[in-house]
């Protein structure tokens, strides 16, 4: 039993024992507190947070974009979907006026195109591989050259701290302090290049790498519409068939297809309120990486209030679903709000072992629901509330 079920059976046990202290009122009286409804928004796709403007307290309408991930990839694949369609359409357009020489003539110099753009994307990745280990070598060597220029710049530093004291206690010369100084503006000149120089080699480094894997996305790249143009020259060999006909319809209904999934998936990179409610908490920030069904936000569900209260098993019979109910709140005591019992635990539960007596401790209670019908604008989560059940009449009424 969790922390609040114990202090609302605590409460319903201390009003049970005011009334029968009383001994006049026979209306039970049982304490609980209202609690709201939540709703965790998550994100459907995973990726960079490019907004996650929403903050906690923040009132947001139903469908109301809350967070927007970054997008640019979706776009690109919509892009490459619609040129899908756009060389399908073309194909199947070529098919149908029929093969000709000057086709032929066109798809075979597009494959030798292709070949060549191939080669040189090859050749490319080669050259900047073979210049990385080289430019590797450099920097370990400035490296170990830095270290000993470090060395002295350290040394005539110290030196130079020296010299003050001795200069200051009259034991050297100003053009020996001077000298002194002289050594260490040298030395930190040479420090400062060997850096530079660092700098300036790490910045090729990268530069390297950049174009490895640029070169390597375009070979790729080139390879793709090698294959492809090979593909439509062998076609153009072949002649077209009503077969060739159908495949190609075939062809650009997939793709229409793909075009669509994927303006159905870039729409979903933004993070929707499925209900209208308060952000409760948030739980990201703008530029984080989330995965796929990350929670992004707890949403507080707008106009659903409830109070669970626990009933002793004796006086479950005068409680049913459906059944009316009255609720007071000590922040507007001369008012009663109207409430219905929507649901009845199956199990009972043990009241809690630090109530007074052993008999009410061998009690058994039942956890019931009831939902607020009115004054939602005025009552919050966390208020003490205390609930009346109204009455069965005769007949069911």
């Amino acid at each position: 039993m969790t922390m609040r079920k114990k202090a609302s059976v605590l409460l319903l046990f201390v009003s049970i024992l005011l009334t029968a202290c009383q001994g006049k009122s026979t209306v039970p009286v049982y304490s609980g507190t209202i609690e709201g409804k939540e709703m965790l928004i998550q994100s459907e796709l995973g990726g960079a947070l490019k907004t996650a403007a929403a903050e906690e307290g923040h009132e947001v309408k139903a469908n109301e974009t809350v967070a927007q991930l970054n997008n640019r990839e979706y776009i690109a694949k919509i892009n490459e979907a619609k040129a899908a369609v756009e060389s399908a359409q073309a194909k199947l357009e070529e098919a149908g006026a029929g093969t000709r020489t000057q086709k032929i003539k066109e798809a075979q110099a597009r494959v030798n195109q292709s070949e060549a753009t191939v080669a040189q994307s090859e050749a490319k990745i080669r050259s900047a591989t073979a210049q990385l280990p080289l430019l590797e070598a450099n920097l370990s060597q400035l490296q170990a050259r830095a270290q000993g220029a470090e060395s002295t710049l350290a040394y005539h530093q110290k030196r130079l701290q020296q010299m003050k004291t001795l200069l200051e206690q009259g034991a050297a010369s100003p053009s020996e302090a001077d000298a002194v100084r002289e050594a260490v503006n040298q030395a930190l000149t040479v420090v400062n290049d060997f850096k530079n120089q660092a700098t300036s080699i790490r910045a090729q480094m990268n530069q390297a790498k950049e174009e490895i894997a640029a070169d390597e996305a375009a070979r790729s790249s080139n390879i793709a519409a090698r294959q492809a143009a090979q593909a439509d020259l062998d076609l153009l060999k072949e002649g077209e068939t009503n077969y060739t006909v159908r495949y190609l319809l075939g062809q650009k209904d997939q793709a229409e297809s793909r075009l669509k999934q994927a303006a159905i998936t870039e729409t979903r990179t933004q993070v929707r309120s499925p209900e209208a409610g308060v952000i409760l908490r948030k739980h990201v920030n703008k530029g984080e990486v989330v995965k796929p069904g990350a929670t992004l936000y707890t949403l507080l569900r707008k106009g659903i209030l409830e109070v669970v209260v626990y009933i002793p098993e004796a006086e479950l019979g005068g409680v049913s679903v459906g059944q009316q109910a009255s609720i007071t709140v000590d922040a507007y005591p001369n008012r009663a709000f109207k409430g219905k019992v929507t649901r009845i635990a199956r199990e009972a539960e043990f009241t809690p072992k630090n109530v007074q007596t052993p008999d009410e401790r061998t009690k058994m209670v039942f956890a019931v629901t009831v939902n607020i019908l009115d004054g939602l604008g005025m009552l919050k989560p966390g208020m003490p509330a205390d609930i009346t059940f109204v009455p069965v009449k005769a007949g069911g009424k």
